[in-house]
């Protein structure tokens, strides 16, 4: 018997482990499954039904459906109404059944519903949790865990009877036993996953004497019925409800706990999320980020013409649309995810398809260039949340993309490290009150150089980031500092600050991402180590914060962080760009549009290092500034930049 007990308590650990990791659309069934199997067994056991299904127990598990329905789409709202139409169609059965049910049946057949049904439920409510895939745990180290740890300790040194009548085995010993077992499985757990030691155990051990009071009850049921078990489905352990009668009652009080001690909210909805660029760096670390939250959806993604890339993609996240750049590129997309129910879309118009359509609720921008500026107006109007990365967007149409997210009543969600560092450290303060953003910099890989040792870097050289893994163009523009320039610029019209409230220090160990100084001196600075991860789920779920996985900053390890001024003269991308923001108008678009097609010439190895530097500055030079240029008009000037530079390198 114990062996059979022994192999079969496995099986179920990995049935239930397998389940659970899923997620979603298996564990509901799987509860659905099993709270239908549970409501049969309770049903015969309390004279519902016998060998042959009754109309009223059909009823009752017409309700469970309906309550499981309910609870995936919106638990608060539409679960308390299946519940009272459960009730209602089995009063009605009574009704016009009469007098073929007595009155002890038609509220048996309503506990089932409650009991059973309901109370399981909360599994994948708190499943749905944020970190959910760590919390449901609790559920089971609460019940199980106590029952096992009550188990031994009641078998070594259990003398005084807990409840003599309903069950002789259960010793109080036994019970204090299994509470602080429950409560110590729980701190280690809380290590094992890194969540809040202290607030597991706590909720681990109310969990557990709950589940002592749901394992008295079943006994009590059992007992008035006069029977051992509620069936034979499980070899060695009776039946659905006898193996899940402590995990029944202890559900809906860890759910409960979960968000009262924990401070979680659940998330069921899901929020579908649209991403221009998802093949690049930033493109990627979002799938990363979606990848890892059950509720992020991808419903879009675009490339270029990283279409081996992009088809991965698209066979992991399955979205509705997929945009690249060219015909040729879309024409091959299409043949390779013929067997697919994505939607092939190219060029600007595609682009525009992708940031409006409907069934998006944020916008990650993570594309690169200018060409981003007409996708991110679109989204807006479409009323997108816009998660930017995209620079060139507000660098150059900041006049015209801010007011118009303040028309629509769209947030800008910074994604750029510092930005977000910034919007964090605001988060909760008047604007008015701030003083000055510091904005970091690492310095890049040249930190330290020399005018004439940079004349012989190479490519290969520069794309050596001292601390941050970003894509080629980016990580030319933080060996310039003109990625610091167009962070200074992105910033003016981000957070409302002129650009002599704007500073840029050296922060070479890339652990401060940016700070904020307040007018009583106070200042807020973010710290973390350098993942982009982190401030694209935070513009995610703002103003929520999720779990990331990967290193902490640990400060016992951290033995200096330094600062120093940045070299103006040596690196002259910096002072270009904040030259470019004071002109304004198109200028800040010459700034832009002569650096992309400098830095693309050089990770092409045409020009040298330093020529970056002498194609912006002749670029300004010999331009002409449009005072309040529109989009029109920036585009523009963005192509007679590079027709300028084209004619003379």
């Amino acid at each position: 018997m114990f062996k059979t007990r022994l192999i079969s308590g496995i099986v179920l650990v990995i049935i239930a482990l397998a389940t659970i990791i899923s997620g979603s659309w298996i564990l509901f069934f799987t509860l659905l499954a099993v709270s239908l199997i549970g409501m049969r067994e309770l049903y015969k056991v309390m004279k519902v039904s016998d060998e042959h299904v009754t109309v009223l127990e059909l009823v009752g598990y017409l309700g469970a459906v309906l309550y499981y329905i309910a609870m995936k789409d919106d638990f608060g709202n539409y679960g308390t109404m299946a519940i009272i139409i459960s009730m209602i169609l089995i009063l009605f059965v009574y009704v016009f059944g009469y007098p073929k049910y007595h009155a002890e049946q038609v509220m048996a057949a309503f506990f089932g519903v409650v009991y059973v049904a309901v109370m399981l439920s909360f599994i994948y409510l708190t499943r749905s949790l944020p970190d959910g895939k760590f919390l449901v745990w609790l559920i089971f180290l609460c019940s199980w865990g106590c029952d096992t740890c009550a188990y031994c300790v009641g078998m070594l040194i259990g003398k005084h009877k807990m409840a003599p009548v309903l069950s002789p085995k259960k010793s109080i010993e036994g019970a204090v036993g299994g509470v602080a077992g429950a409560a110590l499985l729980g701190a280690i757990y809380a290590a094992a996953t890194q969540g809040k030691m202290a607030e597991y155990a706590l909720i681990c051990a109310v969990g557990a004497l709950i589940s002592m009071v749901g394992d008295l009850a079943a006994s009590a049921i059992k007992r008035n019925q006069n029977i051992k078990d509620y069936g034979k489905l499980i070899p060695g352990h009776g039946g659905i409800l006898d193996r899940f009668d402590s995990v029944i009652i202890t559900a809906p009080v860890i759910y409960y706990l979960a968000k009262t001690i924990l401070g979680i909210y659940e998330t069921l909805e899901m929020k579908n999320i649209a991403i221009l660029g998802s093949t690049g760096s930033i493109g990627t670390q979002t799938l990363d980020v979606a990848r890892k939250n059950e509720d992020l959806r991808v419903v879009a993604v675009s490339a270029g013409k990283s279409v081996e890339k992009l088809e991965e993609q698209i066979r992991e996240f399955h979205p509705l649309l997929a945009a690249v750049w060219d015909e040729e590129t879309a024409r091959d997309l299409k043949t390779r995810i013929a067997d697919t129910d994505t939607k092939v879309v190219s060029g600007m118009e595609g682009l525009l398809e992708l940031a409006s359509m409907p069934e998006s609720e944020i916008l990650v921008t993570a594309i690169v260039g200018m060409i981003g500026i007409r996708p991110t107006m679109e989204g807006i109007r479409a009323g997108k949340d816009i998660a930017l990365a995209n620079k060139e967007t507000l660098v150059t149409a900041g006049h015209l993309i801010m007011p118009m997210a303040k028309k629509y009543g769209v947030s800008i969600l910074p994604v750029d490290s510092e930005h977000s560092a910034i919007f964090q450290a605001i988060h909760g303060e008047e604007n008015k009150e701030i003083h000055k953003l510091l904005i970091t910099a690492s310095g890049g890989p040249f930190r330290g150089r020399t005018t004439e040792e940079l004349r012989r870097v190479t490519v290969a050289d520069t794309l050596k980031h001292p601390n941050w893994v970003m894509g080629r163009k980016i990580t030319v523009d933080s060996a310039t500092l003109v990625n610091k320039g167009l962070e200074v610029m992105e910033a003016k019209w981000l957070f409302d600050m002129d650009l002599d409230h704007i500073q840029v220090v050296v922060q070479p160990q890339s652990i401060i991402h940016s700070m904020v100084e307040f007018k009583d001196g106070a200042i807020m600075a973010q710290l973390g180590t350098p993942d982009m991860r982190l401030p694209i789920q935070y513009a995610l779920y703002y103003p929520h914060r999720r779990y990331l996985d990967g290193d902490r900053l640990d400060f016992t390890k951290l033995h200096e962080i330094t600062f120093e001024v940045p070299d103006m003269e040596t690196f002259r991308g910096l002072p270009m760009a904040i030259q470019a923001s004071r002109e304004g108008g198109s200028m800040p678009t010459v700034f832009n549009a002569a650096n992309e097609l400098a830095v693309k010439k050089f990770l092409e190895e045409k020009i040298g290092f330093l020529d970056i530097y002498e194609i912006i500055a002749q670029s300004m030079e010999r331009h002409k500034k449009i005072a309040h240029p529109d989009l029109d008009e920036i585009l523009s000037v963005e192509q007679d930049t590079y027709q300028w530079i084209e004619s003379r390198w």
